[in-house]
């Protein structure tokens, strides 16, 4: 009976060293398999949606921050003062059945200043500028929905100053 084995060993260390055991000779039917180092590399993802320009999963690199992610994903897609940023993160080394996330929130400003406003998760690594982003963070950006541009009218007729007027509140009446 012809059986198959699998024997690993490091090509660097055999062409390293010939005379090394794992330097044995090959028989007829003998499969060299060379893997690409790409196949070892694992790739972390991190996902942001919400108003950003280009919402979608993006590689994590090394020391990557929020504003990072925000810039990669091509900046924020509206003119508001406060972002409010919330970060659903999973700790692949912690699995427990009742808990799917930690959420973490923020606070972002149009000059993409990050402050932190409550957070449930235990470690979380932030100064006044700085958001460390972690493997598998679900990034979510909104706007603050009590800022809103001016709001406007436009009087025009027979009126004495035709144009347009700023309203200053809900309960503003035509006189």
């Amino acid at each position: 009976q012809i059986t198959k084995s699998i024997i690993p060993f490091n090509l660097g260390n055999v062409l390293a060293d010939k005379d090394r055991k794992l330097n044995f000779n090959l028989l007829p039917g003998d499969e060299i398999r060379v893997y690409s180092k790409t196949v070892f590399n694992n790739v972390r993802s991190i996902s942001i949606e919400g108003v950003v320009r280009s919402p979608g999963t993006y590689s994590l690199k090394t020391g990557m921050t929020m504003k990072d992610l925000i810039l990669e994903a091509g900046g924020v897609s509206e003119d508001v003062y406060r972002y409010k940023i919330e970060v659903a993160r999973i700790d692949p080394e912690k699995v427990d059945e009742n808990t799917y996330a930690e959420i973490i929130e923020l606070d972002m400003y149009n000059d993409y200043k990050i402050v932190n406003s409550s957070s449930n998760f235990v470690g979380t690594s932030i100064d006044s500028t700085e958001f460390k982003l972690r493997p598998y963070d679900y990034v979510s950006v909104r706007p603050d929905p009590f800022f809103k541009m001016q709001r406007k009218v436009t009087v025009t007729g027979a009126v004495y100053y035709p144009g347009i007027y700023t309203l200053l509140g809900p309960n503003e009446k035509i006189t």
